[in-house]
């Protein structure tokens, strides 16, 4: 099992080892394509200063509201949408993590999800209804209906949930992809 965190800090060294440029806090506002290359104009959020980026080509790996969907051009790609009658509510705790790896758990009630960030923050699902709202959590709720889905007979680490929200889980797939 390999934290999310861990995971792009280990990529981001290897491709700096290797003699890549990762840039941090840079926030791309534009993309023009040609026959040759891909041109990327960005902002520096630290400064606000801007920065242009030459590539053969780009991946777009910033999620369906990013700047590399929005660029497509129109008619490029066919979207086929599908929601799920299900949320998630996420929440990240300031918590010493219970389990040494990532945990799903179906339950007959719903499931759950464990997902280590550091040694004292991790992030926790739980599968709620569509209607449901992360204001019907309290932390009480959240701690016990986790234990319950996990089949625990002990409690968990429990600590201070700073941050929930509910989801829709949707699927996404654009053809084609290349």
């Amino acid at each position: 099992v390999y934290p999310q965190t861990d995971l792009v800090y280990d990529l981001s060294k290897i491709f700096e080892q290797r003699g890549g440029q990762a840039l941090y806090h840079v926030e791309g506002l534009s993309l023009e394509q040609s026959e040759d290359d891909v041109t990327v104009h960005c902002k520096q959020l630290d400064d606000g200063g801007q920065l242009t980026i030459k590539a053969s080509f780009v991946v777009g790996c910033d999620g369906g509201r990013g700047l590399s969907k929005r660029t497509l051009p129109e008619g490029a790609v066919q979207v086929f949408h599908q929601e799920h009658d299900i949320h998630w509510l996420a929440v990240l705790a300031h918590v010493k993590p219970y389990f040494p790896y990532t945990i799903y758990a179906m339950h007959p009630d719903g499931m759950a999800a464990f997902l280590m960030r550091n040694d004292a923050v991790c992030r926790y699902y739980l599968q709620v209804d569509k209607n449901d709202v992360a204001e019907n959590w309290d932390e009480q709720r959240i701690w016990d209906t986790l234990e319950h889905r996990f089949f625990m007979t002990e409690s968990l680490n429990r600590g201070s949930i700073y941050k929930k929200n509910t989801m829709s889980l949707r699927s996404l797939v654009t053809e084609p992809m290349r």
